[in-house]
């Protein structure tokens, strides 16, 4: 019928253009999501430094001032073990926070798709149109790994080793020191940037295959639209035929009628 062509149409127009919108939509929630995590991380790497100093400086007067070459490896090492006290903990708190901004993202587009096919099955002939699955955590896997900057803590120069053992022998340790609260700063800045990079990217992938989802159905959709949109249209030109087939044959018959009464 003309109403149901007319359905098919639209419901094909519509697919499209959803197919065209939907790459802007998701983009859009993906630099929102990213400059959420981006400030989230300034925040959280400056209240880091602040929590991180005394916590070190309390760690390094329990140090015994051994060897110089000796006691710049237990100050680095202390360093690393901080940082990873501070960082790993806030890695699953990021993780936990983007599975839940995920969530409801993929909850929006994909509770989206699934009215616009729950619109276009009640369309005869579209009843075994699957629904979407929501995902309720980020399909792509973490590849976080903590830097460690093993050339720093294990410093293979010959004359690193010659100054560390003279300042331990004039009993000035100071300047181990500093460089290890530096070191510190360089950890927490550089690994809390790394956890805010993963996070995101693991967001960005599992964006990308809730999009190719999507649009994968969508274009289902527009495929099983055309192919019934053309079994409509022949329907309805053999019907016209048809149709006229039968006047042509009236017409025949009034014409002999009309002759033999003649």
């Amino acid at each position: 019928s003309e109403r149901r062509i007319s359905a098919l149409q639209k419901t094909v127009a519509d697919a499209e253009l959803s197919l065209n919108d939907l790459g802007y939509l998701l983009n859009g929630e993906q630099q929102r999501l990213s400059a959420i995590m981006g400030r989230r991380r300034d925040e959280f790497w400056k209240q880091a430094l602040k929590e991180s100093e005394p916590l070190f400086a309390e760690r390094l007067r329990s140090l015994p001032k051994i060897f110089g070459p000796h006691y710049r490896h237990r100050v680095m090492d202390v360093a690393d073990e901080i940082a990873k006290e501070i960082v790993m903990p806030w890695l699953l708190s990021e993780q936990a926070f983007a599975e839940e901004a995920y969530r409801k993202t993929t909850e929006r587009f994909v509770g989206l798709a699934n009215e616009f096919l729950q619109r276009v099955s009640q369309i005869g002939g579209f009843a075994n149109l699957e629904q979407l699955e929501y995902e309720n955590h980020l399909a792509a896997k973490s590849s976080f790994q903590f830097e460690d900057f093993i050339w720093i803590t294990r410093p293979a120069s010959p004359l690193r080793y010659g100054t560390d053992a003279l300042l331990s022998l004039i009993r000035l340790l100071s300047p181990i020191q500093r460089q290890g609260f530096e070191f510190l700063d360089r950890l927490l800045e550089t690994n809390t940037s790394r956890v805010q990079h993963d996070v995101e990217e693991r967001v960005r992938e599992s964006r990308r295959r809730l999009e190719n989802r999507i649009r994968a159905v969508l274009r289902d959709v527009v495929g099983i639209s055309e192919r019934a949109l053309g079994k409509a249209r022949t329907a309805r030109e053999r019907g016209a035929h048809a149709t006229e087939t039968e006047l042509n044959a009236l017409r025949t018959a009034e014409q002999l009628v009309e002759e033999l009464v003649g």
